[in-house]
């Protein structure tokens, strides 16, 4: 099927511009919140299962891609939040499924807390439902991994002009694909995997590090026991971001919550294995009637 992308741009509350893609005809609108650093090509391979079924609407985070940086401290989880209420407004939707995948699990989870009453339901895919950086490849890096994540803020921002043109002709390379399901980074060599990462690389990284320890603030246990919606939750046994014992901790409490695991996924499941979650989901649309 072929797919019609809307690409639209929005003043938000504070006047920062926003980017965001509207695809599909279905009756059904789901929101999606993107991973950090994942552009609206992260969708296109699971976008032709979807869209006949809803109408979806993914934008690019404050801070990324085409949409404007603000100030360093205007880019926490509430500032997406903002975000997300006012592109809901612009497009006048008043009742939606929400998705969420890796740090757009925190955010779906704090747009949901902001303003419950429009969601229907919740889908949280190969990500940590709070404090991000403590649970990145199962908490294994511990103490070191905020103070890795300033030095790279820091750090990154002047390495990367130089690195760059290395990385982009890693990227554009044919063997990139066979290598990287070789070593069992990424299952089923995704085509629209290189043209995702070689948008990650020409990121503000100073900004996306700053992002990520913004995240790492956002804490959601304390209320999660409170989601009162149908929630799928999908994880990915390879997902060395994201091992699914940090998704099954979120899955335990949420009281109506249905759990799906990929024995050979990674964290990029939904380019890994498109058909596969757009099932998924389109199960989860008929439990929400």
């Amino acid at each position: 099927m072929n797919v019609e992308y809307r690409d639209r741009f929005l003043e938000s509350f504070d006047g920062t511009r926003i980017a965001y893609r509207v695809f599909g005809e279905g009756p059904r609108t789901l929101v999606i919140c993107n991973g950090y650093g994942g552009s609206f090509g992260s969708w296109n391979a699971i976008a032709p299962y979807l869209a006949p079924h809803v109408t979806a609407l993914v934008w690019d985070y404050r801070g990324q891609h085409r949409s404007d940086v603000p100030g360093p401290e205007a880019l926490t989880i509430a500032h997406q939040v903002a975000d997300l209420q006012a592109l809901l407004a612009e497009e006048g939707i008043e009742r939606f499924t929400l998705c969420g995948w890796s740090v757009g699990v925190q955010v779906a989870l704090a747009a949901w807390r902001a303003d419950p009453h429009p969601v229907d339901g919740l889908i949280l895919l190969n990500g940590a439902h709070e404090r991000i950086l403590q649970h990145v490849v199962g908490g294994r890096l511990g103490r070191l991994a905020r103070p890795s994540m300033r030095a790279a803020e820091r750090w990154l921002p002047r390495i990367a002009p130089g690195l760059r043109p290395i990385a982009r002709r890693v990227i554009r390379s044919r063997r990139l694909l066979p290598a990287l399901d070789r070593i069992g980074a990424v299952r089923n060599r995704p085509a629209d995997l290189p043209e995702a990462m070689e948008q990650f690389i020409d990121l503000d990284l100073g900004t996306f590090c700053r992002m990520v320890q913004l995240a790492d603030e956002q804490t959601t246990e304390a209320w999660l026991h409170e989601v009162d919606i149908p929630t799928l939750v999908i994880a990915s046994a390879k997902d060395a971001l994201t091992p699914p014992s940090v998704m099954r901790r979120a899955y335990a409490r949420i009281p109506r919550a249905w759990y799906h695991e990929f024995p050979e996924g990674t964290h990029y499941t939904v380019l890994e294995y498109p058909a596969d979650v757009a099932e998924l989901m389109l199960e989860h649309f008929a439990r929400l009637g």
